[in-house]
């Protein structure tokens, strides 16, 4: 186990609570920064944040929309808003 994860863990060796959302906003923002910021790449953008917010929930984040917005610095009823359009994207 990587030596950040370690120092993480409980005394039992599991991860606590602020580990594991520490870890799950380093991967979104990882997955975010992978995401095109051309223009001209709007939709497949859209689609990308779609695609991880669906990651997210299916790996059963508690709150994947407040993390995702917060990582993209928006509000969430504006994320929502780019969610939809992205189920709407070509």
């Amino acid at each position: 186990m990587p030596e950040e994860h370690l120092e993480a863990c409980n005394d039992d060796g599991a991860l606590g609570v602020d580990a594991l959302q520490i870890m799950a906003r380093r991967y979104v923002e990882r997955r975010v920064a992978q995401l095109s910021a051309r223009p001209e790449d709007a939709d497949a953008r859209l689609r990308g944040l779609l695609d991880i917010y669906d990651d997210l929930a299916g790996r059963g984040h508690p709150d994947p929309l407040a993390l995702l917005a917060s990582v993209l610095g928006i509000p969430v009823d504006t994320l929502v808003i780019y969610l939809r359009a992205a189920g709407r994207a070509p």
